[in-house]
């Protein structure tokens, strides 16, 4: 594949059908589940996570993934940020000059009771955190063969962070740098980087801020403060879950969501529910809510569901 090449996707659901939805919320779609599929089998981490040498992938196949990687980003604004940033740092412009910015990237790469020990040992007064099992059992999956004490753990942390984050995927990242040539133009310096991966990371106020809706009525107005509250009130992983149901895609790569309110008094609450366009993207909300926790339950069901249809061509 040549990232110059245009590409049509179509997704052939569960039952073998093909989907009706074509468009930018399909390409959306694609390169999301890809991007899944390759988190849980070809990277290694916690937060984010750089690629691992396996038996069955060589550089074709590391190219081929840097491939999509570009043709992603650059046909929809689709940038996988489960991928070390101090990796693909390294691959566009080096290694890290500084210590900070790589020792918190590593923090993210680790899980979080690693990264609760490790911050613990990394502050001024830790003595006993060096001496726990919790602490001997990190240095020694890493395979540290240091003493570590106060006086070089931001060293040993350091090398160890370069040895996770660099050197093991050294040969993804040369097999990527070649493929990123072509990035350089919308990066052109590690501040863009840092720039992107913060505007693509949802939060709830983020999301809230993408909401476009401008109700007519009293019962729109409401309903639309009733879909607020839900989204103020989402943890990190179920906001995520209603971004991809909008939009196709956990992280935010559209401008806006329209708000289409939809009355329909004539149909009972079992078969009223909010319809996604993703390829807008747009959100038809029926505005006959008569109060929070209608609007919150039928939300909570459609985001317990394992797949969603394209619902727009």
């Amino acid at each position: 594949m040549n990232v110059q090449d245009d590409i049509v996707f179509k997704i052939i659901n569960e039952k073998g059908d093909e989907e009706k939805g074509i468009g930018l919320g399909v390409d959306r779609e694609v390169y999301s589940m890809f991007w899944s599929d390759v988190s849980d089998s070809y990277l290694i981490g916690a937060d984010q996570r750089v690629p691992f040498v396996r038996h069955d992938l060589y550089i074709p196949e590391w190219q081929a993934i840097g491939n999509i990687l570009v043709k992603g980003f650059l046909d929809t604004g689709f940038f996988p940020i489960v991928i070390s940033y101090s990796f693909i740092h390294y691959c566009l412009f080096g290694e890290f000059t500084d210590e900070n910015e790589l020792i918190d990237s590593f923090l993210k790469y680790l899980s979080v009771d690693e990264r609760n020990v490790i911050k613990e040992a990394l502050k001024p007064d830790a003595t006993d955190v060096f001496q726990s099992d919790e602490f001997q059992e990190i240095m020694e999956q890493f395979k540290c063969r240091t003493l570590v004490k106060p006086e070089n753990i931001n060293v040993v942390i350091q090398e160890i962070a370069k040895q996770e984050l660099y050197q093991k995927p050294h040969i993804m990242a040369s097999c990527w740098a070649d493929k990123f040539t072509v990035l350089k133009n919308h990066f052109k310096n590690p501040e863009d980087l840092i720039s992107l991966y913060d505007k693509l990371e949802p939060t709830n106020k983020k999301v809230i801020a993408l909401i476009d809706g401008n109700p007519a009525t009293e019962a729109e107005r409401e309903c639309l403060s009733f879909f607020k509250r839900y989204i103020r009130s989402l943890d990190s992983s179920l906001l995520k879950r209603l971004l991809s149901f909008m939009t196709a895609s956990e992280l935010i790569i559209v401008e806006k969501i329209e708000i289409i309110f939809i009355n329909n008094n004539n149909k009972s609450s079992f078969t009223r529910r909010p319809i996604a366009h993703t390829c807008g993207p747009s959100l038809e909300l029926p505005s006959t809510y008569s109060n929070f926790c209608e609007l919150r339950e039928e939300f909570a069901n459609i985001l317990k569901q394992a797949t969603w249809e394209m619902d727009i061509v």
